[in-house]
């Protein structure tokens, strides 16, 4: 907030939110009438913005059933080479919808063939770690106590 002379004050948020309005002046006064002109400015325009925003997002949403309801997949990248979107029919053949709605899932179910991978259990894993000079049962156990999964299962 910033005091501009004993009467007039101007309260603005730092993200320059629309809802200022200026406090000061005698409204027959010319900082009166300047306040008053710029907060029927700034009332009028925060309502556009306010019908804009919803119509964007009515059309996005339109959009997006459109894009959904196609037979194709469909997905969206960057510039980066980024996957940012994607239609329910991609979803629906990569198996992903519910990897990307509910990521610690996904890292679960990696965690957890992760952990039958490395099993000291398996007879291709005990000849490797043998071949290698390494004891089986101690990679396990560090596997169990610091690799994947260490804080997933308890």
């Amino acid at each position: 907030m910033e005091a501009f002379g004993p009467d007039v004050v101007i309260a603005m948020d730092e993200k320059g939110n629309l809802a200022v309005r200026i406090k000061g002046g005698d409204e027959h006064d010319e900082i009166g009438a300047l306040s008053k002109a710029f907060n029927t400015m700034t009332a009028r325009l925060g309502k556009r913005v306010g019908e804009r925003t919803a119509e964007l997002l009515n059309l996005q949403s339109y959009l997006s059933d459109i894009i959904d309801s196609m037979p194709s997949i469909i997905v969206g990248v960057d510039k980066e080479m980024i996957v940012g979107q994607w239609n329910l029919k991609a979803e629906q053949t990569t198996g992903t919808a519910h990897e990307i709605n509910n990521p610690p899932a996904g890292i679960l179910q990696n965690t957890q063939v992760l952990k039958i991978r490395m099993s000291k259990k398996l007879p291709k894993n005990i000849e490797v770690a043998q071949k290698l000079g390494l004891d089986p049962g101690m990679i396990n156990q560090y596997m169990e106590d610091r690799g994947p999964g260490h804080g997933v299962y308890g």
